[in-house]
């Protein structure tokens, strides 16, 4: 039986925009595509994460069966478990890329009573790549720098183009069978060739894997919010996750069950903005073999409660969400190198004010490769 041990993933590159930006006003709406609104609304989420992309990955939104996830999202990345290498031949660099060709049914995250009498759907080409070099310092103690940029266009909506671009470094060490892990980040959002928003951020990483196939993992991270034309959104997002995983085959660390929480709250510049949050997700992580090819499904899902601070009428109430998530992938590596395959997603959230309640289905193919 082959031993893993803990690796802690430093790879906050694949942001597939996690903002919810509004076309007209470069302020975030709450929700995903990376989630945007064709009216700017208060309480909206300044950071949501949940695109066609892996939002619990995370990546994600599938993930590679190497040591690094290259699909885990900024705002979720986490331990992985994965065997030790110490192969000298390896190469320090890498690429990755991903092609995505799909719908979207509401782009602008219009409420459900607009939406059955606008145009909110629009296909969608999602276009990201990034590049990874990796600096060993020590038999247990590594660097990983990494550079990307996403590109998200919208043929019926193209006021909600966005492009993100960043670079993060990982520093990485592991005693025994425990992994620790810093983190930072610096990345820049443009909507429909605008600036929209700045967001730097600082984490930190640990996992432990307590038997042959159970691991826990957790993850503090720290966010600065910088927006370009709403002062008042600016703040600070603090999250903490924690998470098991079950691995459902000692040798594969890419078969497991994970399932835990995650605890939120964004501090903004004004409280209508401010909120805080409670998300419960499980996923499951499931390859087969096909005539000796690699064929990886994923199935995820998520429920989150958010709590706004303040109300945004004088004497109103304080904004409550109930928001229900579920993302699903297969892809078929019929290279060495190449797969491709098919994503989709679905999003709800209920509101206790009115006009505030919508839902989102997203579907595609795509083709990614990594070097």
């Amino acid at each position: 039986m082959k031993t893993l041990v803990p690796t802690l993933l430093i790879c906050l590159g694949s942001m597939s925009a996690p903002l919810q930006l509004s076309a007209e006003d470069s302020t975030p709406t709450e929700v995903p595509s990376t989630e945007n609104e064709t009216t700017a609304t208060t309480n909206d989420d300044p950071f949501a994460t949940e695109t066609a992309e892996d939002p619990f990955a995370t990546n994600t939104e599938g993930e590679s069966d190497t040591e690094e996830d290259p699909f885990a999202l900024p705002e979720d990345p986490r331990a992985i478990i994965a065997k030790r290498k110490k192969s000298s031949a390896s190469s320090p660099f890498s690429l990755y890329g991903r092609l995505r060709a799909g719908a979207d049914s509401n782009v602008s995250l219009e409420s459900d009573a607009l939406n059955s009498t606008s145009d909110a759907d629009s296909s969608v080409i999602d276009a990201y790549l990034s590049a990874r070099y990796r600096f060993s310092l020590a038999d247990s103690v590594r660097l990983d720098t990494q550079a990307f940029i996403n590109q998200n266009t919208y043929a019926d909506k193209e006021d909600y183009n966005l492009t993100s671009i960043g670079a993060s470094a990982g520093l990485q060490w592991t005693l025994d069978k425990q992994t620790f892990g810093l983190l930072g980040e610096a990345s820049h959002f443009r909507l429909d060739n605008e600036d929209v928003v700045d967001v730097l951020t600082v984490g930190a990483r640990y996992a432990n894997l307590f038997t042959s196939n159970r691991v826990f993992v957790a993850s503090l991270d720290v966010q600065a919010l910088d927006y370009t034309d709403n002062n008042d959104m600016d703040g600070t997002l603090v999250s903490l996750r924690i998470n098991r995983w079950k691995l459902l085959d000692t040798s594969n660390a890419r078969k497991r069950l994970e399932w835990g929480a995650r605890f939120g709250h964004y501090q903004a510049e004004k409280d209508v903005f401010s909120y805080d949050s409670v998300r419960l997700e499980s996923r499951l992580l499931y390859p087969f073999l096909i005539s000796g090819k690699k064929l990886e499904t994923s199935i995820a899902g998520q429920v989150e409660g958010r709590f706004y601070k303040e109300a945004t009428v004088t004497g109103g109430e304080s904004e409550q969400q109930l928001i229900l998530r579920s993302q699903a992938s297969a892809d078929f590596w019929f290279m060495d190198k190449l797969a491709a395959g098919i994503y989709g997603s679905w999003s709800d959230r209920s509101s206790n004010l009115d006009n505030r309640d919508y839902d989102r289905f997203q579907f595609g193919i795509q083709l990614q490769g990594k070097w």
